[in-house]
């Protein structure tokens, strides 16, 4: 019979604690925690303690980058065409 090793199993590196997920995302654990109950993260418990598939979060990242980016560069066909300024009278009536 092999003898008994205090030492714990190795930890699968496709699956996050809130630590090591708050140290991949550069966040605090709150942070974590707060998009947990909002429900805006992948996330599974194993008893009590939350975990986190390593692919889902990247899967996450990129969408939430894809929102923002998006969200952030407007759809320039849909901007009305610009208007060149009157010069006719001398002058520029156009305001800005």
């Amino acid at each position: 019979m092999a003898p008994r090793t205090k030492n714990p199993p190795p930890a699968d590196p496709d699956v996050m604690t809130i630590t090591e997920l708050a140290a991949y995302l550069r966040c605090s654990r709150s942070s974590i925690y707060r998009l947990i109950k909002r429900e805006k993260l992948p996330a599974f418990r194993i008893g009590s303690d939350w975990r986190f598939k390593r692919e889902l979060i990247e899967k996450w990242m990129e969408d939430q980058r894809r929102a923002r980016s998006h969200h952030l560069k407007p759809d320039l066909a849909s901007w009305p065409e610009p208007k060149a300024p009157d010069f006719s009278n001398g002058r520029n009536d156009q305001r800005l």
